[in-house]
């Protein structure tokens, strides 16, 4: 049996969240039926788009908003709020493995690492009520910082006061994993809940 971890910490997107952009360009194009949805969440990840900068903090909910106003169509009026709806309308939660933070809790620490942004943790603290489910919270937006870098891993190992080789690293995608195993912490590449409940039930993560 692997040793017991003292903290799990957890990647949100794709690990306890599935999300689809086409859900929310679906219903762009409708509204706007000319436009290249294909192209503009190309624009919108890249390194000249505003997704990042966000997800990192740089640039606030408004720079945001007004990015996408003028790339979309400046002569659209399309209203703040139904924008800030569409940002958030691709999430659909992942119950089995939110059944598997709520059999940890109590049992180890729990921890969040997301890349992620305002809107969209402020949505999914609402659907998963994630401020209750963990302990520690490290976002990236906060962080100023996005995984893969060292320093967010750092930052989760500090809010947890543990030692690298106390925690366990959940995330899909496998430059994460390998990031944080560089730093020395146990790490698991997600591909489904039933599997990653066998792993942590081979490290004892369950026992009281």
């Amino acid at each position: 049996m692997s040793s017991r971890p003292l903290a799990v910490l957890f990647d949100l997107g794709k690990v306890l969240c599935a999300f689809d952009w086409q859900r929310s360009m679906t219903r762009l194009q409708q509204h706007i039926p000319n436009l290249d949805t294909d192209a503009f969440v190309e624009w919108l990840l890249s390194p000249e788009g505003p997704h990042d900068a966000y997800c990192r903090g740089e640039i606030d909910e408004r720079y945001l908003l007004d990015n996408i106003h003028r790339r979309i169509d400046p002569r659209e009026q399309i209203e703040d709020s139904w924008l800030v709806e569409l940002w958030n309308d691709m999430f659909t939660p992942l119950p089995d493995s939110l059944d598997i933070v709520d059999d940890l809790r109590g049992r180890v620490r729990l921890g969040l690492i997301s890349n992620t942004n305002a809107l969209h943790f402020q949505h999914l603290d609402r659907m998963l009520d994630l401020s209750s489910r963990f302990d520690d919270l490290t976002l990236s937006f906060q962080e100023g910082v996005l995984k893969p870098q060292r320093t967010i891993f750092e930052a989760a190992l500090g809010r947890a006061r543990i030692r690298p080789e106390e925690g366990l690293f959940i995330d899909d995608l496998p430059e994460h994993v390998a990031a944080a195993s560089r730093l020395g912490i146990r790490s698991l590449l997600f591909t489904d809940a039933q599997t990653l409940r066998g792993e942590l039930s081979r490290m004892g993560a369950f026992s009281d």
